[in-house]
């Protein structure tokens, strides 16, 4: 706290009052009698009442303070506060979640053998305050034919999007699925679905007679509510937050009886809002701040085609754009002393320092080959003729992500 004085006035007007400590001396305010702030902001009154605002704000700043103590206004109250900022929770940026997993497909390809490519790859962020993760995983299947049925050929594409709050244990928010699936027989199939909590919301199938699906959607939901208390300035304050976001999937997928070609990207976000109450009666009690756990777009695209008798053509491509636990969230209890209000918080969660975040994109693996495999033939050619792998965008090249801002709510650094 500033408290600006004209020195010689200031000892005139004591030594006209009677010496300190009598009951008519009190300090003088220099200019227009006033409680200068730290934040630069004042306080104007009679001088009875600036000299016991003084009094409490040195009080509190420096003889009743735990942690960092400073002076100021807050918009909508005219009274003086003396901030308090009791630091951290001891999780509330600390990372407990282990590294990551990839697994790539197998490169062994044996003749006369089901052809079968899986792709995995998951990671987690934070701790059991807030924490969140996601998995990818792709297959491309291929059942060889034999004298009575022709070979089938399956894509798949799975996201997952996980997260927890305030130790209430991992819990899979979201899941986006698709599959693509192709047969000599002339069954075809193509999905997309959309789980929520493990319960399916939306499923889109293969309309008959048509061999492509197109798809996009997104839901808005409230996923898990949990709670924890925090002991502030000597009061307990019960901190209650909501995780909620959305959730999809994006497809296009065409199949034929030689082909199963698949581009999906499963999608959705997390973000944590929160309020307080506390153990007693107090002015005020609430939590400042915004935190997102995760907003992931997790793309891979699958493809399998008859480039032959006896020979399949694939192309597996995987990679993601994910942001995760940026921003911060503060507890916070005012109370009121005689002439001003005190105001103590603690920080529950603040991750990447900032609230603006940033978007990692990455791509986790790009390959494309052929295998041996039999396909039901006549003349020469498979039944459904020979089939072309489509052109796929490629993701970025490996090795290096690349880090811009975030389009939508929330923010932080992604992975590398």
């Amino acid at each position: 706290m500033l408290r600006p004085f004209n020195g010689l006035a200031v000892l005139l007007a004591l030594v006209a009052l009677g010496p300190p400590g009598s009951a008519s001396a009190r300090p003088m305010f220099w200019p227009n009698d006033r409680v200068a702030l730290d934040d630069g902001s004042a306080v104007y009154g009679d001088t009875y009442t600036l000299d016991q605002i003084y009094s409490e704000v040195t009080y509190e700043k420096y003889s009743n303070c735990t942690g960092v103590c400073l002076s100021g206004m807050e918009a909508g109250d005219t009274d003086a506060h003396v901030f308090v900022d009791e630091g951290a929770d001891p999780e509330a940026s600390n990372t407990t979640e282990p590294p990551g997993v990839q697994v790539n497909p197998s490169t062994v390809d044996p003749a006369g053998q089901p052809f079968s490519k899986a792709f995995h790859k998951d990671s987690g962020f934070g701790n059991s305050l807030f924490g969140a993760g996601y998995t990818i995983d792709a297959t491309l299947n291929g059942v060889p034919s034999t004298p009575s049925t022709g070979a089938t050929l399956d894509a798949a594409a799975e996201g997952k999007i996980w997260a927890q709050a305030f130790g209430s244990g991992k819990q899979d928010l979201l899941r986006g699925r698709a599959t693509a699936s192709g047969h000599q027989s002339g069954a075809f199939n193509a999905a997309a679905n959309v789980y929520v909590l493990g319960t399916q919301i939306y499923e889109k199938k293969l309309s008959v007679g048509t061999l492509t699906l197109v798809d996009e959607v997104l839901f808005n939901r409230e996923f898990i509510k949990a709670q924890k208390s925090f002991n502030i300035m000597f009061i307990t304050v019960t901190v209650k937050a909501a995780l909620a976001g959305n959730a999809g999937v994006k497809v296009t997928a065409s199949v034929g009886p030689t082909a199963a070609k698949l581009l999906a990207t499963p999608k959705g976000g997390v973000y944590a809002t929160a309020s307080a109450s506390a153990s007693v009666f107090v002015v005020s009690v609430g939590v400042e701040g915004s935190l997102t756990l995760i907003e992931a777009s997790l793309p891979v695209s699958g493809q399998l085609v008859s480039s032959g008798c006896s020979t399949l053509g694939w192309d597996l491509k995987s990679s993601f754009s994910v942001t995760t636990l940026s921003g911060k969230l503060k507890a916070f209890v005012k109370i009121k002393l005689f002439f001003i209000k005190k105001k103590a918080s603690v920080t529950v969660a603040s991750w990447n320092g900032n609230l603006t975040g940033s978007t990692t994109t990455w791509n986790l693996y790009n390959a494309t080959g052929t295998a041996p495999m039999y396909f039901t033939c006549v003349g020469g050619a498979p039944v459904g003729g020979i089939s072309t792998l489509n052109p796929v965008p490629s993701p970025p090249s490996g090795g290096g992500g690349t880090t811009t801002p975030p389009p939508g709510p929330g923010g932080g650094g992604g992975e590398c």
